[in-house]
């Protein structure tokens, strides 16, 4: 539920870049004008790569331990794994959709070695 809303957030924030490039002509990466809405999508992609992270801590922990050191019955192990992997989905997406709607920021604020990943 927290990578729907995030993905809905980016999603708001784009569509509010792209209003202000089409009526003002803002597209430089931190402009003036748009630079807090360019932070907050920096700060999108790198909480999401915090939680990937995080994420591929979590699954390797459940896949090399016995399903009873954290689950009841091994139906609940899978389902936790679904749920992660969803998660994991979800926010790859929220990157790439801010890879897509503004990529120029991604560009000027990472290193070309964390763009050239992304590519």
């Amino acid at each position: 539920q927290a990578c729907s809303r995030l993905r809905c957030f980016l999603h708001w924030v784009l569509e509010i870049l792209r209003e202000s490039v089409a009526l003002g002509g803002y597209s430089q990466a931190f402009h003036e004008l748009t630079a807090p809405l360019d932070k907050i999508v920096l700060a999108i992609v790198l909480q999401c790569h915090r939680a990937l992270s995080r994420c591929s801590v979590v699954l390797v922990e459940m896949e090399s331990s016995p399903w009873q050191k954290y689950f009841s019955d091994i139906e609940a192990r899978r389902k936790s794994v679904r749920r992660l992997f969803r998660a994991i989905l979800e926010l790859r997406e929220i990157v790439l959709a801010a890879y897509r709607g503004r990529n120029e920021v991604l560009r000027a604020a990472l290193s070309p070695q964390a763009h050239e990943a992304l590519s």
